[in-house]
């Protein structure tokens, strides 16, 4: 009988171990010169458990509790580096690059290298459910918390709506951004953008999604929640870091590259390319 196989939203979190875990972080550094250590951060995986983000429910399916800081003192280890420090770091539900430094002087010219790139260094890879009807825009955006009745079931969405209380008590995150569409699914269910925001915390969640496109993830109506928020810090352009200006890129998620496959995105199947070499 053949061994039933695992969907890739129940594989998100793959490691039995700490070590485990920190050695897959290892695997997946994509820059290491002069002090500066960049790592592919994995989806669901808090900055620390001092942060806000780490209490929160773990939207994540057979989701593990580790945070980047566990694995640093194996990762200094490894690279020999007495010291290193989470400098720039995607929110809980974002996946991608992430910067960590080894002394004060790093930390300094990332923070400038932010400044002279007037926040928008950081491109961002998003799966929307739907089309939008321009091709590219510049939007004023909110991040905002949602809830069933119950409470339960709560989830991050992107939004373009939002009341003046819930901007006067900080109830939503403000930020300015702007996109362009890369490419739309079959039957134009979904639209994957090219997103360049204002802030580093820009995750939007899926909605509920019609059977069709459950239908292509291969989820059941009641099992919507295992779908992760498809949004992935692709790439971060650090201008005049140390005199030169450094361009740094994530390959996406499995999971996300699966998602791609399953919709077909038309620009990404002209030829038989994984999604994530298209980059």
């Amino acid at each position: 009988m053949a061994k039933k196989s695992i969907h890739p939203f129940k594989q998100i979190h793959p490691w039995r171990s700490e070590k485990e875990f920190a050695d897959d972080l290892l695997n997946n550094i994509i820059y290491d010169k002069d002090g500066l250590v960049v790592l592919n951060k994995p989806y669901g995986i808090p900055r620390g458990k001092g942060s806000s983000e780490f209490n929160r429910t773990n939207s994540v399916s057979h989701s593990v509790h580790y945070t980047l800081e566990d694995a640093l003192p194996h990762i200094r280890s490894q690279l020999k580096y007495p010291q290193l420090t989470i400098s720039k770091c995607p929110e809980k539900y974002i996946s991608g690059v992430t910067l960590l430094a080894a002394d004060t002087d790093i930390l300094n010219a990332i923070d400038v290298a932010y400044v002279r790139s007037y926040h928008f260094g950081n491109t961002y890879w998003v799966i929307t459910v739907g089309v939008p009807t321009i091709q590219e825009n510049n939007y004023r955006l909110a991040l905002k918390i949602i809830s069933d009745p119950q409470y339960k079931n709560r989830k991050t969405i992107l939004t373009r709506s939002w009341t003046s209380n819930e901007e006067k008590y900080r109830r939503v995150k403000i930020f300015k951004a702007r996109y362009e569409i890369i490419s739309n699914s079959t039957f134009n269910l979904c639209s994957l953008l090219k997103l360049r925001a204002s802030t580093e915390n820009s995750a939007p969640g899926l909605p509920n999604l019609d059977e069709k496109l459950l239908q292509l993830l291969e989820v059941h109506l009641k099992q919507q929640e295992i779908i992760p928020a498809h949004i992935h810090l692709q790439s971060t352009m650090l201008p005049s870091l140390f005199g030169e200006d450094v361009f740094l890129q994530a390959p996406l998620p499995p999971f996300f590259n699966w998602t791609c496959k399953q919709l077909e995105f038309k620009h990404l199947m002209q030829n038989d390319v994984p999604c994530e070499e298209r980059i």
